[in-house]
């Protein structure tokens, strides 16, 4: 899947031509479950292939549990800025309903983020709650 990105990535590069880039949007399918080396060589090819701006946003969408400090200052690392952090609900019934974590543990890995972000001094970070129903 990685090669198959990394060749889009360099067959698009004319796509753009000249233009530069203010916005890099990494979503879907949760992708901070992938491994270093994985964000290395897409972000190589990017900025092999395209002219980013000074300061470009660049964002990952991520599960909170999926965030480690040591995750956190890779990301900053290699130049992510925002995070994009997704809450599906803190309704209990909910959370089981879709195999996520108890509301005890949501609250608390939030926390843990937090402390996390101060740490890593990340410069935006969102978070979304999803609306759910499982009526």
């Amino acid at each position: 899947m990685i090669n198959c990105m990394i060749k889009e990535l360099e067959l698009r590069k004319n796509y753009l031509k000249s233009n530069t880039l203010d916005s890099i949007y990494f979503g879907g399918g949760t992708p901070s479950i992938l491994d270093n080396t994985d964000f290395t060589r897409i972000f190589q090819t990017i900025n092999s292939q395209f002219k980013l701006s000074t300061d470009c946003e660049i964002t990952v969408e991520c599960n909170p549990d999926d965030l480690s400090i040591k995750k956190l200052i890779f990301l900053k690392r290699i130049g992510v800025n925002r995070l994009s952090i997704g809450i599906q609900s803190f309704k209990e019934e909910d959370l089981l309903f879709m195999n996520r974590f108890n509301l005890f543990l949501t609250t608390t890995i939030l926390r843990r983020l937090e402390a996390k972000f101060r740490y890593c001094i990340f410069i935006r970070h969102t978070t979304h709650l999803f609306l759910f129903s499982n009526n």
